[in-house]
């Protein structure tokens, strides 16, 4: 599983172990959170985001409410059952209403802020089917007003390590927990009004019928292909004692191009759709990824990482590079196009089964990995003494571990 993540200001990962602790904003003015000021964490995590204090810089006036000292907005991450989520903005047309303020009279027991919805499904759970239970029946996600800095839609994609996904969705004003059977997720630059994930996936569905290729019951395209066989020559039918699958890349029809969200999850259903069949694409084919194509240095995962790194880097903004495909601004926070100079801050994957992050930054080539397994949890602080790394500008290709810094 991996995460693009496009905005941010004072960025950096964060270590929280079990029994740690992590502030969380007021539900309502001098309303705290069903867990009180702080959530604390039933299990080991490593979370990408934000230090919130910049972000007050940049509204001009603290939220009320907002918890003593630092407050950190955590946006992706896995904790160590393998449980990962990322928390990304999502368009609305203008004027349309946020999560529901809160209700003391709701049949739903318990209630947090919107923003802290990543921190406390990490912190609380394992599994899609938990979460499904937590936000239909049991916990608000409100929006606090005079507390709020950011007034948008939200979502929080959600794999676990059994393969399931899901989003919790806040739309219009409604939080919604939808299934999510292919697995991708597209954002686009807010305010921009844009497509929800119902829609995004019915008009992927949409285009690869009009290419004349068909998929399976989650989506995944599964044929017709055209295998490529030695000599150049091609075949409908991969040929008997031909193990590997080489696969024309034209069969998915030039990979659809653009930033917009409809294109960025188009292409990334595509990729998927090769992954699936163990293969990712270079060179104008698609190449198995069974290990005997890696280095036997490399470890058993590489291929899969290579496919995954493939299909988030295929989507991942060009760095100063906006949605829209324009070139992004100087960042002038008094100015109408205050958000203009964002572009890709980091990539993060997530290898569930071995509990292992990987991430980089926009800039920086070398990826960092983190192993959760490794981690000797009693000699990680909890907040306010929390382990806060800040996310490096620069650095060399490869991947360096990281874990014994913890």
């Amino acid at each position: 599983m991996a995460f693009s993540e496009q905005w941010g200001l004072s960025s950096g990962l964060l270590v929280v172990p079990p029994g740690g602790k992590l502030p969380v904003l007021q539900i309502a003015p001098g309303v705290q959170s069903s867990f009180g000021p702080q959530v604390e964490f039933l299990y080991g995590t490593t979370c990408l985001g934000h230090n919130f204090t910049e972000m007050i810089q940049v509204e001009k006036s603290p939220p009320v409410g907002m918890p003593t000292g630092n407050y950190f907005v955590c946006n992706q991450g896995m904790n160590d059952a393998g449980l990962v989520v990322g928390f990304h903005n999502h368009g609305q047309p203008k004027g349309s209403p946020n999560a529901p303020a809160y209700d003391p009279k709701s049949p739903k027991k318990q209630a947090i802020n919107y923003f802290d919805m990543a921190a406390v499904t990490l912190a609380r759970f394992r599994t899609c089917a938990e979460i499904k239970k937590a936000y239909t029946e049991d916990i608000q996600l409100v929006y606090g007003t005079d507390i709020n800095p950011f007034r948008v839609g939200q979502w929080l994609a959600v794999y676990d390590a059994t393969g399931a996904a899901c989003v919790v969705q806040i739309k219009l004003g409604k939080v919604e927990v939808l299934d999510n059977r292919l697995g991708v997720l597209a954002n686009m630059y807010w305010p921009t009004d844009d497509d929800y994930l119902v829609e995004q996936t019915q008009k992927y569905m949409d285009f690869v019928k009009a290419q004349g290729l068909t998929m399976d019951a989650d989506g995944f395209i599964n044929g017709p292909f055209t295998y490529l066989l030695p000599g150049g020559r091609t075949s409908s039918e991969p040929q008997p004692g031909w193990a590997a699958k080489y696969i024309l890349a034209n069969n998915f029809t030039s990979i659809v191009g653009g930033y917009n969200g409809d294109s960025r999850f188009a292409r990334m259903a595509m990729l998927k759709s090769a992954a699936k069949l163990q293969c990712y694409i270079t060179d104008g084919r698609l190449t198995p990824t069974s290990p005997g194509v890696a280095p036997k240095s490399y470890p058993k995962s590489w291929p899969s990482l290579l496919t995954v790194r493939q299909i988030i880097e295929a989507v991942a903004l060009p760095r100063a590079i906006l949605d829209e495909g324009t070139i992004a601004t100087a960042y002038d926070p008094a100015g109408p196009n205050a958000w203009k100079g964002d572009a890709t801050l980091w990539l993060a994957m997530f290898d569930q089964t071995n509990k292992v992050m990987f991430y980089r930054t926009g800039n920086m080539v070398m990826y960092r990995m983190i192993s959760l397994p490794k981690i000797n949890w009693s000699k990680v602080p909890t907040w306010p003494r929390v382990r806060f790394i800040r996310l490096l500008p620069t650095g060399n290709p490869g991947v360096t571990d990281v874990t014994a810094s913890l």
